[in-house]
């Protein structure tokens, strides 16, 4: 199981997926952002991020792995995609299950990177369960009944309790 799982599409696919339902004061940077403004958008996101914001994590979390607006940093990206992830924003629990899967800026991790694309994938989210089944098939069958379980723990939860996950903040 030590082979290095290859996601790296997952990424183009989730700069588009970022929540349509914005709040007031994060609006504007969000808008920067996808406008490849991102001298503006970490103006603006930045310090909502720095106050929990969820969508505004992800977005530093996004340029954090693109290397775009700041420094490409796969463990900052890591712990804001964690923040938001813990706040229930789907894009970042995919955008987190991607690091484990793969490795980059956090240990390699197969079933946390089941449970974040389960967690994802539950909300009726297709590519998350897409790459949920992609990562079952890289685990064996004791490791997916463990991933499983901290699964469904980590929504009981209502994402407090996910097994552990980057540090955030």
């Amino acid at each position: 199981m030590g082979r290095r799982v290859s996601l790296g599409l997952m990424f183009v696919a989730l700069v588009v997926m970022t929540s349509s339902a914005r709040a007031d004061d994060v609006s504007d940077g969000d808008a920067a952002f996808k406008k490849s403004d991102f001298a503006a958008a970490v103006r603006l996101l930045m310090p909502q991020a720095r106050q929990g914001n969820a969508v505004a994590e992800l977005d530093i979390g996004l340029m954090h792995f693109s290397g775009h607006g700041l420094p490409k940093d796969y463990s900052e990206a890591a712990r804001w995609f964690a923040a938001s992830a813990l706040q229930g924003q789907i894009g970042a629990q995919i955008n987190l299950g991607v690091l484990y899967a793969t490795g980059d800026g956090l240990p390699q991790d197969h079933i946390r990177a089941y449970v974040w694309f389960n967690v994802a994938a539950s909300r009726n989210n297709s590519s998350a369960a897409k790459y949920r089944d992609h990562i079952a098939s890289e685990i064996t069958p004791d490791q997916l009944r463990a991933a499983q379980a901290l699964a469904d723990k980590c929504k009981a939860s209502n994402y407090s309790d996910c097994g552990g996950t980057a540090s955030t903040r």
